[in-house]
């Protein structure tokens, strides 16, 4: 079970040796998911998997070693070596970088994302949340079953293109949507392979990949470029970026630093909001009883089928539903880091240049730290509830100096989409279907989630 071994005098994490290693690596590029889970199951809290003759990979799943990694000892860990294979697409955003560079940027984009700040982008996330839900209104009429993953996706990408560019990116939206597709299965095949093909060697595959980048950049540099001089004109975050000045030293960013920072906030905003979106719907149709519950707070506070920005505050179940949802189904399911000097881990000996796998997904399933893990519960999130009091047991936006910058627009985003679905629509998976998951760079549905939406009648 998980958290079964428990550190000894050994210096090294325990493991797989030998053939094993071989055989864990094949696993780990076939299915990275299931190779991880099999490791922590099998070996415990710390689990070391050389990686190659000169590097490993420490996998900890206890909050306490979290805890070392993002917040008490964060100064000794980097951005592992697997973020580079972000940085084609990312550049040196906040995603990326490192030391002096991100603590600028930090400083610079952290305004941004201020309460009242959010308060202005409430009226975008339910605008385009109430379009949606006009265009389900004709196809539940019709009888017609929906995509749930896909539909979440569309709704958040139009999210940002209206948050970060003040425009609907509806034309763009598919060519950006596989576009990341593309690139976050590449990004997993180089992250899981201890030898991959170089991105510069010009195989088809490559050339997908390439292209793929290539047209994201476009987008956004084309998008860029109408704005220069225009910039006192819009009230978005591309506008925010190109005004922005740092207090201490007056510098604003250049064009390039701004197209890093929208990549960044354009693939992290969306996709995660987008998948736990949609787990929390395949979790509510599993679960009747904790959908009428939901239903009830909703029906109870908002009179309207638009929730206002303070309503929000009121649903206190529709949060512990977000919990639980991004507890069981955490966006960002692995978080690498990279020691800078040697570091002791549990009392473990974890060498610099390792890659430190600090893993929501497994301290969030850890039976040494909840109870009934694998069970869809929201009450262990009521206020009154006797539950995990770590800060580290659950942490679906990472934690310490580098804790997700846009958590509080993510989780104002989630609430007024599930409320609005919520208040017209009952969503329940249609039958017969096999939903597993796929982790990626994200931990999102593999394939469709189909799903038949029917009117609620009040």
């Amino acid at each position: 079970m998980l958290g079964l071994l428990t550190a000894d005098s050994r210096s090294t994490p325990p493991g797989p040796e030998g053939s094993d290693v071989a055989r864990k690596l094949f696993d780990l590029n076939r299915d990275t998911f299931q190779t991880f889970y099999d490791l922590v199951v099998e070996y415990g809290d710390i689990v070391r998997l050389p990686f190659t003759p000169r590097r490993s990979m420490y996998i900890v799943s206890h909050p306490d070693h979290i805890q070392r990694v993002l917040q008490d000892h964060h100064t000794n860990y980097q951005k592992a070596v697997t973020y580079d294979f972000l940085r084609p697409v990312v550049g040196d955003g906040l995603l990326t970088s490192e030391g002096e560079h991100w603590l600028r940027q930090r400083r610079l984009v952290a305004p941004m994302f201020h309460r009242e700040r959010i308060r202005s982008f409430a009226s975008i996330v339910s605008h385009a949340t109430r379009t949606m839900l006009n265009e389900w209104e004709r196809r539940a009429e019709h009888g017609e079953s929906i995509d749930i993953s896909a539909e979440m996706a569309r709704l958040t990408l139009s999210i940002a293109g209206q948050v970060l560019f003040n425009r609907d990116i509806g034309r763009e939206s598919d060519r950006i949507g596989e576009a990341l597709r593309i690139m976050f299965r590449d990004v997993n095949y180089r992250i899981t392979s201890p030898i991959s093909i170089p991105r510069e060697v010009p195989t088809a595959h490559n050339r997908r990949v390439q292209d793929a980048i290539e047209d994201l950049k476009s987008i956004v540099e084309d998008l860029i470029q109408r704005r220069r001089g225009r910039a006192d004109d819009f009230d978005d975050l591309l506008s925010m970026l190109m005004l922005a000045e740092d207090e201490e030293t007056g510098e604003k960013m250049g064009d390039d630093q701004i197209r890093d920072e929208i990549m960044t906030f354009l693939i992290a905003g969306h996709e995660t909001t987008s998948n736990a979106l949609a787990w929390t719907f395949y979790l509510l149709s599993l679960h009747p009883e904790n959908r009428r519950m939901l239903e009830d707070e909703i029906d109870l506070n908002l009179g309207d089928e638009v929730p206002s920005f303070e309503a929000l505050s009121e649903l206190t179940y529709t949060d512990m539903i977000f919990n639980e949802a991004t507890r069981l189904y955490p966006p960002a399911w692995t978080i690498e880091r990279e020691p800078i000097d040697d570091d002791e881990i549990g009392g473990y000996r974890i060498p610099s240049g390792s890659i430190v796998v600090a893993a929501p997904y497994f301290v969030h399933h850890n039976p040494d730290v909840w109870s009934n893990p694998e069970g869809f519960d929201p009450e262990r999130f009521a206020p009154s509830a006797d539950g995990p009091d770590h800060r580290y047991a659950h942490f679906p936006f990472g934690g310490g100096p580098r804790k997700c910058v846009g958590a509080d627009f993510a989780v104002m985003e989630y609430k007024y989409i599930l409320a609005m679905v919520t208040r017209r629509f009952q969503l329940d998976l249609v039958p017969g279907q096999s939903i597993d998951q796929e982790a990626n760079v994200t931990l999102h549905p593999e394939g469709e989630m189909r799903m038949s939406i029917e009117r609620r009648h009040h």
